[in-house]
């Protein structure tokens, strides 16, 4: 299964165009965590589980963890990626997931349930959480890109979800939550300056 997100917010002054936003920053982030992991089990062999965490200003952030579990009977790996960045005017982020499994002693793949040995499995997830406050009264763009390709397996289907909080006013501003497949949602709307907002994926 791979899977895939590319989540981009501009914030801009005067209107959603690129072309007019201002060029002082019109965003500023107080805090931002990201979390990435990938786990791997074949039956009967254990586990290989990584991860990687961090919450730091530095701008951008990107990181890659991958595990992998081999036996005589079949393969699991799993590996995830993300690449965060913002510049004073927008956020953007893509994270990626992979995983998979192969089982080649009767020649061919099998699914988990037909396994023998035990729990086959390969996940892989990416976390996105910035927390930032509008400059001025400010319109923002939200645009979610997600695709998602299932391949020969039972563990289920591969997800993204996420929102945009005014976390001062309590106020949802967006959320989405997608499936296997292609989607892409643009969502605009308004931002309060000196209000906190959440960005969660």
């Amino acid at each position: 299964m791979k899977l895939k997100k590319s989540v981009q917010l501009v914030v801009a002054t005067t209107a959603l165009a690129v072309s007019s936003v201002a060029l002082a920053d019109n965003i500023h982030v107080s805090n931002a965590e990201m979390y990435i992991d990938s786990w791997a089990a074949l039956g009967a062999w254990g586990h290989d589980y990584q991860e990687d965490w961090t919450d730091q200003s530095s701008n951008p952030w990107n990181s890659a963890v991958q595990s992998e579990d081999l036996g005589w009977t079949g393969f699991t790996e799993a590996c995830a990626v993300q690449d965060t960045g913002w510049d004073g005017m927008a956020i953007s982020s893509f994270g990626l997931g992979h995983g998979h499994f192969a089982h080649w002693a009767d020649g061919g793949e099998a699914p988990p349930e037909e396994d023998n040995e035990g729990w086959w499995q390969a996940d892989a997830q990416s976390i996105l959480n910035v927390k930032f406050d509008a400059v001025t009264n400010s319109n923002f763009l939200l645009e979610v890109t997600y695709l998602s390709t299932l391949g020969h397996t039972s563990i289920g289907a591969g997800r993204s979800v996420g929102y945009l909080e005014d976390v001062t006013s309590g106020v949802m501003l967006a959320e989405w939550d997608a499936t296997d497949g292609v989607n892409f949602q643009s969502i605009s709307g308004n931002l309060i300056a000196g209000h906190e907002s959440k960005l969660f994926a």
